[in-house]
């Protein structure tokens, strides 16, 4: 008896993904409903709010141990286990960055790989256009409007800036601007633009840009400014967005951003206190994006939240292991929950919820060093390559 193929879509919804996939070789016309990008949409609106949350740190070695490597670990075991047996982030171990379920991985700054957690599959992206001693990235997924079936209606684009660190001092006209490589799947290869802003500028040592709203935001090398980059903008301006904290990292200070959904900016000061500053757009409902500055001034920025280290039980000192000096640990923002600031201590990374004020251990770990990069994603549900 043949059954209605609502009902056949609803069975397959709420089965797990590997079980999912096998129906895909009872018939073409069962591989085509379960590869079609609506398909995905649907299953990734019921599975992704239970999806766990993992993250990836960068260790740094301390004198006892001179090997720097990547470490991993989710909110269940068996995704930690599983991340553990990969051969590609065993073998390249630099995960740069993520998006839509994505890694974007490397073994240096001129050869990058694109892994897909959920089928293991991963596909190493053609030679960029120039080497560079050093090389500042940005990855973003997008969903396909066009009905393709490609990469499961996503495609994804890579921004690289080559450079050096320290960067070399260029004179003014020069520093205005940077040579741009862009890798896009649906071509398969690199192409070259230019990117330019109202002053110079330089980026820092991060080398992954952080994407809110399909820009790509890069630290300077002060740390006093965000640059924001969007590789869809045909005169390639970059937006400069100074920072309400000025002064250099010292002591037990940390800082980073995130965006909302709602598109405006949050940055974060960890000193002796952690603060919440918000940058939005002039414009009531509109994106500080998409304002008409080329420069942000300090003003634009607003304090939304100062919490106490003692209202949350935990104290400065937590924050810095004594490592030659005091080392600042990073703290996140995870886009999936923005009201989470997740912190790196130096043996848990703990979660404040900004609604309800509290905070609560997620996991504890050891490392012979301290973490640099801090990159929490969501574990994928569905297969993107």
């Amino acid at each position: 008896m043949d059954f209605p193929k609502d009902i056949i879509l609803e069975i397959l919804l709420g089965l797990p993904v590997k079980s999912v996939m096998r129906f895909k070789c009872v018939s073409s016309d069962w591989n085509d409903t379960i590869s079609a990008a609506a398909f995905r949409k649907n299953y990734l609106s019921r599975h992704c709010k239970n999806a766990p949350i993992g993250f990836f740190y960068s260790c740094i070695p301390s004198f006892r141990s001179k090997t720097r490597h990547n470490k991993f670990i989710s909110s269940t075991a068996m995704e930690t286990r599983e991340l553990e047996s990969m051969d590609c982030l065993q073998n390249l171990r630099n995960v740069l960055a993520t998006s839509k379920g994505l890694l974007l991985v490397s073994r240096n700054h001129n050869t990058y790989h694109v892994l897909d957690l959920v089928s293991k599959k991963h596909i190493k992206l053609s030679k960029p256009l120039e080497n560079y001693p050093h090389a500042h990235v940005g990855f973003v997924c997008h969903e396909q409007e066009t009905g393709s079936r490609k990469i499961n209606g996503l495609s994804y684009k890579l921004v690289r800036v080559g450079g050096t660190l320290p960067p070399v001092v260029l004179p003014d006209n020069e520093a205005k601007t940077r040579a741009v490589e862009t890798y896009s799947s649906k071509t398969g290869k690199w192409s070259k633009s230019t990117m330019m802003a109202a002053t110079g500028f330089y980026l820092g040592q991060h080398t992954a840009a952080r994407v809110i709203g399909g820009v790509f935001h890069w630290w300077d090398w002060d740390w006093v400014r965000v640059v924001a980059y969007n590789p869809d903008n045909p005169k390639g301006r970059v937006k400069l967005i100074n920072l309400p904290w000025v002064r250099g990292i010292d002591g037990y200070g940390f800082k980073d951003f995130e965006g909302t959904q709602n598109l405006c900016l949050q940055f974060y000061i960890i000193l002796r206190s952690i603060e919440v500053w918000v940058l939005k757009s002039k414009r009531e409902g509109g994106s500080y994006l998409d304002d008409d500055e080329d420069v942000v001034e300090v003003s634009r920025w607003t304090l939304a939240h100062r919490i106490s280290f003692s209202e949350i039980g935990v104290g400065p000192s937590d924050f810095g292991p004594e490592i030659g000096h005091l080392h600042p640990l990073p703290i996140a923002i995870s886009p999936w929950y923005p009201h989470i600031i997740f912190l790196v201590s130096s043996n848990e990374i703990m979660s404040y919820d900004q609604t309800e004020r509290k905070i609560k251990v997620l996991y504890s770990y050891r490392i012979d060093g301290f973490s640099e990069e801090f990159v929490p994603f969501q574990w994928p549900v569905w297969p993107c390559l």
